[in-house]
């Protein structure tokens, strides 16, 4: 295995891209986000390369369940993409989502790697440390901006009604994210007595910025899960069903009271109609899926015509707002079974409570299903679901397989994949924020040439007339009036 404490290094990287942003780049929030997965994963190969190399053979540690699984979701992935009517997009994602099969399998590939490393308990808890720290920070920064310190767009703000997203971009990404340090906190409170005000805090902080969001989907997980993990952590298992009707009460009050006001809730509503039209038109793509990232092509084919006149076109055109329906969506039958058999799992680590940080890990994935269940997941959610998932699974069986040394050319070659592709999406980045930034000034020669560049970089995304559609509607269209049928040349 990987030394400990470089690999628990490792794994701090990764709890720490919630944090990273490029104030410079055309996408400050989720495009940095997965440049950094793919330099850490990066990383983490080369580890991996370094203990192959010195014992002259490649060892893999594997279960067979979450072999199956893996081999299982790659045929479903596969399946989807290549019967997909937008096969391309499927495959590479959106420049701005990046959701399409490959990011899909960068994070299979994460939880095989993070399969390698074996830690103890005091390396979980500096792990749960870890989640907790940073959620402070980012719970702070979004409190700091509802009391009006934002070093973002105004406008950003003004769009989302005032709800603070930190360093996530959208206050529903903040909220589902905060789950993660909440169920993190509470395992510290009770397992670090010495630093437990630090982990109150810390607690506080975040609820605060959750609340904050108004993020109602991932207050009723909080709400539900969290009392009930405590209640199971103690043993008071009879508490359950009087717990569960008076939040069932609450829950049926709360949305009878609400409903004709929740604008968002509403529009999720017409969201899930329109999905079902799509599935009711096209029933054998439901066996094999759409493919990733396809959802904004099909919504506007049969979304009724009045949804664009109370709603933003932009921001629920391309994904469900349901999870489960999200993968059967994408990967048809053979998705919806992967992610029931996923929740199954938690579940039973969250019953048997073999120990306190699998129980409140399995917890937050809990908390997180049902959050998703209103929500979407961003590449924070899945890199801290997949540490969660990795963390509540240490202790399955594992087996090993032994691999020649001749094969090493293959985990060279992702590492090199990883690397360049990482790099090459943060120029990328840069070449539309530069683009946008001369249209402004007026030098349209020079803008045009930096929109060639970050076209050529990345020539199979066909969601590129949206977004140029979004950027020459911007404030600064006035000024690239001269230029437009250049732009249009090129996307």
């Amino acid at each position: 295995m990987i030394k400990k404490n470089k690999s628990v290094y490792l794994i701090y990287a990764l709890l720490a891209i919630p944090l990273c942003m490029d104030l410079g780049g055309g996408d400050i929030f989720e495009v940095p986000k997965v440049i950094a997965l793919k330099w850490i994963m990066t990383g983490l190969m080369v580890h991996l390369l370094v203990k192959w190399i010195q014992e002259k053979k490649i060892t893999i540690q594997y279960s067979p369940v979450i072999l199956i699984f893996s081999v299982f979701a790659l045929i479903s992935m596969t399946i989807a993409t290549v019967f997909s009517p937008y096969s391309i997009v499927a495959f590479w994602g959106s420049f701005y989502r990046q959701s399409g099969m490959l990011i899909s399998m960068h994070f299979l590939l994460l939880y095989w790697s993070l399969v390698q490393i074996k830690i103890g308990k005091k390396q979980i808890q500096t792990v749960c440390m870890a989640i907790a720290a940073i959620g402070g920070i980012i719970g702070a920064i979004g409190i700091a901006q509802k009391a009006g310190w934002n070093w973002f767009s105004h406008e950003i703000t003004a769009i989302l009604s005032g709800r603070p997203y930190s360093t996530l971009g959208n206050p529903t990404a903040l909220g589902a994210y905060l789950i993660f340090p909440i169920f993190a906190s509470f395992y510290l409170i009770f397992n670090q007595k010495k630093s437990r005000f630090l982990w109150i805090i810390a607690l506080l902080t975040v609820l605060i910025a959750l609340l904050l969001t108004l993020n109602r989907a991932t207050w009723l997980g909080i709400i539900a899960i969290v009392p009930l993990t405590l209640l199971h952590r103690n043993g008071y298992k009879k508490g359950f069903i009087a717990y569960g009707i008076g939040l069932l009460g609450s829950i049926t009050g709360g949305y009878l009271y609400f409903n004709p006001g929740i604008r968002s809730l509403l529009s999720r509503q017409e969201i899930w109609k329109t999905t079902l039209k799509i599935w009711v038109e096209n029933p054998l793509q439901i066996i094999n899926g759409f493919g990733s990232e396809t959802y904004q092509f099909w919504f506007e084919k049969w979304v009724k015509k009045d949804y664009f006149l109370y709603e933003d076109y932009t921001t629920l055109i391309d994904r469900v707002h349901n999870q489960p329906m999200q993968w059967l969506f994408d990967f048809g039958l053979g998705g919806l079974l992967l992610y029931l058999f996923i929740i199954w799992i938690v579940i039973k680590a969250w019953k048997r409570k073999d120990s306190d940080w699998e129980l409140w890990m399995s917890g937050a994935l809990i908390a997180l299903g049902i959050s998703n269940l209103f929500g979407f997941h961003s590449s924070t959610h899945s890199i801290y679901a997949i540490i969660a998932l990795w963390i509540i699974t240490l202790k399955f069986k594992t087996r090993q397989i032994i691999i020649p040394l001749k094969w090493i050319l293959l985990p060279i070659l992702t590492s090199v994949f990883l690397l360049v592709s990482g790099s090459v999406l943060f120029t990328q980045n840069r070449a539309l924020k530069n683009a946008v930034i001369l249209t402004s000034k007026g030098d349209y020669e020079e803008a045009v040439q930096q929109a060639w560049k970050f076209k050529k970089w990345n020539p199979y995304d066909d969601t590129y007339p949206i977004l140029i559609e979004n950027f020459l509607n911007s404030p600064i269209a006035g000024a690239m009036e001269p230029q437009l049928r250049l732009w249009n040349g090129i996307f």
